[in-house]
């Protein structure tokens, strides 16, 4: 196959220019960057999503999540069996990632009802809030991540009795 290559390009019949070979070199570049650009993100994620779970506080499984977005309006973002972990860095949602307390990324508040827990947290332009509707939890596990918050990130959750 090579020697037919070299004979078509030896008679003329097939005429690549340098500048086709420079574009595909800058697109094969440009790709390539751009794939590790997400590679990187990806393994941010992964760092966090590991800390949180080496330093978990609390892990539930979910009915449902329900989020305030930027707006003020509520959409329950999930529904389901949704496998919960929760550390002073911030919340594992099966494959999503919710920073505290890095990135600028600040918890303000937490609040603890009979059947849920919601977060309020804020990157100082923009405030957002996470309630996971869960089962009960046993009162010693419930005391327990209530302290590890009050110590790990100053914030004393508020115990709402619904």
């Amino acid at each position: 196959m090579a020697s037919s290559w070299l004979l078509l390009v030896g008679m003329g019949k097939v005429h690549i220019s340098a500048q086709v070979f420079i574009n595909l070199g800058f697109l094969t570049g440009l790709t390539t960057a751009v794939l590790l650009t997400f590679l990187i993100r990806e393994y941010q994620k992964y760092l966090v999503a590991r800390l949180i779970m080496e330093n978990r506080i609390l892990q539930v499984h979910a009915a449902s999540i329900e989020e305030l977005g930027s707006q003020g309006e509520y959409n329950l973002a999930k529904r389901g069996g949704i496998a919960v972990t929760v550390s002073c860095f911030g919340i594992l949602l099966h494959s999503r990632v919710i920073k505290f307390n890095i990135d600028r990324i600040k918890l303000k508040t937490v609040e603890i009802g009979r059947e849920y827990i919601a977060f309020y947290y804020s990157n100082g332009k923009r405030s957002r809030r996470i309630k996971i509707i869960h089962g009960r939890i046993d009162e010693n596990e419930l005391q327990s991540m209530i302290g590890k918050l009050r110590y790990e990130t100053g914030v004393v959750p508020v115990i709402i009795d619904d």
